[in-house]
């Protein structure tokens, strides 16, 4: 692009700020398409396994717990998510509102920060099927206070 050349040349030796946003777009990018297999996996893991959901008590604290989260992000699924992801997890809600699993506070339940799970589906999912895809990173990303933490001792 013309005129660029002295705007780097006066820079000094280190790269422009907006040369390195796309890097740590593209590493946000990888992890969130981590996470999403991740999840996929679980879902897939849980339904195949036949197990039942855990009881209503447990979702409810769980809930309970994700609602103060500062990790409880707010937003419409399309903020988070292609709208082919989106449409699956809104078929995934739909089913599980079909099931009866839900709780008092679905409304005030919404994506995970750390971990891209939508919680009104993950507060019904058993800890094994959860753990068992969860990478370092995410663990690591958890809010001190979260139940899968808090379960996992």
């Amino acid at each position: 692009m013309a005129g660029t050349e002295s705007y780097l040349m006066q820079s000094g030796d280190s790269a422009p700020s907006f040369i390195q946003a796309p890097t740590r777009s593209l590493q946000t990018l990888v992890a969130a398409a981590k996470n999403l297999s991740a999840g996929a996996k679980t879902i897939l893991d849980f339904e195949e396994s036949g197990e039942p959901p855990v009881s209503s008590d447990q979702a409810t604290k769980r809930a309970g717990v994700c609602v103060t989260c500062p990790r409880n992000e707010t937003g419409d699924l399309s903020r988070f998510f292609t709208v082919p992801v989106a449409e699956r997890i809104k078929a995934q809600l739909e089913r599980a509102h079909g099931l009866n699993l839900t709780t008092a506070l679905d409304d005030k339940l919404n994506i995970c920060g750390a971990c891209l799970c939508p919680l009104k589906l993950k507060v019904w999912f058993p800890l094994k099927f959860i753990v068992e895809h969860m990478s370092a990173e995410v663990k690591a990303a958890l809010h001190p206070s979260c139940w899968i933490l808090e379960e996992s001792k």
